[in-house]
């Protein structure tokens, strides 16, 4: 793709070379291809000389709102959070009114790095306007408001969604149930579990791994395997992170015995164990004093071309 959009970057400077004035369909398609490419400083610059112009031409065409919406959820996905308020605040400034797609990409970049407050007030800015936020609004500033530990707000934007009749998808379930899990409110984060089921959203295994991890902290290990089981019985396939979760609360409870048991399931259904597999094993095998089998996975760990890092040397 990016040699493709370099091809088409050339043919548009010959195209102005030639003489041929670019338009707004054809500016908008070279950049909509930069950002898609994550090359945005050279968006950027395209859309500098479509306002201010080049050497042959003078400003080219004016910027639409596809435009600035474009070049701002570029900027925001690379990082580059203050030139987009300052894209879009320029937008607003040669008097182009935001869409909800322009807010959502700022609201989301904002968020992403740490600028709750300032994506809170585009929220308020969105309602003023009689823009209806839509579920990718509200995920943003939940995950947002997660992230920096205001539960309480987070609930409260989740209650305000359902009232304004925005259907919450499993991502929003997701950044939930995993806040909740992370508070060791494992029971809060089932209620939403069920609640996701009676709205017909199939939990995937991102919510299922989120739940075992929950379960392990507190030491529900008994109710993490019950879990398990029900996730798979529902047709969601754990991966190699579910076992991993699920090896490491049952090495931490000394059952060493069932830890080697889902290891073994992992590598018949054709899962390939990580490092962390390993090490939680190896832990948990040294432990409980079980030297000659920690050896044997050693070996084994060697023949399925695991790496050893830092902390396997240390057992």
């Amino acid at each position: 793709m990016e040699r493709s959009v370099l091809e088409a970057t050339k043919l548009f400077r010959k195209m102005i070379a030639f003489g041929c004035k670019p338009n707004v369909i054809s500016c908008a398609t070279l950049i909509n291809g930069l950002c898609l490419a994550g090359n945005t400083n050279l968006a950027l610059k395209v859309f500098k000389e479509m306002v201010n112009g080049n050497a042959a031409f003078g400003a080219m065409c004016k910027p639409n709102i596809v435009i600035y919406g474009t070049i701002i959820n570029g900027l925001c996905k690379d990082g580059f959070v203050d030139k987009a308020k300052e894209l879009f605040f320029g937008m607003k400034d040669s008097g182009i009114n935001p869409n909800v797609v322009t807010y959502c990409s700022l609201i989301n970049g904002l968020c992403k790095n740490g600028f709750v407050d300032e994506a809170k007030k585009l929220l308020l800015e969105m309602k003023s306007r009689n823009i209806n936020p839509d579920v990718v609004v509200y995920n943003s500033l939940i995950h947002g408001l997660c992230c920096v530990g205001n539960w309480n707000e987070a609930k409260n934007l989740f209650v305000e969604m359902l009232d304004q009749g925005v259907v919450p998808t499993v991502v929003t379930f997701n950044v939930l149930i995993d806040e909740l899990c992370k508070k060791r409110r494992i029971d809060e984060a089932n209620v939403l579990l069920e609640m996701m089921m009676q709205r017909s959203l199939n939990p995937n295994t991102i919510t299922y791994t989120m739940l075992l991890d929950g379960f392990c902290l507190v030491g529900r290990i008994k109710d993490a395997r019950k879990l398990f089981v029900s996730m798979t019985n529902k047709g969601c396939k754990p991966d190699v992170y579910s076992y991993n979760i699920l090896i490491n609360g049952y090495c931490k409870k000394g059952n060493m015995e069932e830890a080697m048991s889902l290891y073994s399931e992992l590598v018949s259904k054709g899962i390939r164990p990580t490092i962390v597999t390993y090490n939680t094993l190896l832990s948990g095998l040294f432990q409980a004093s079980k030297t000659g089998d920690a050896q044997k996975l050693f070996d084994e760990m060697k023949v399925n071309k695991v790496v050893p890092n830092s902390w396997t040397l240390v057992f």
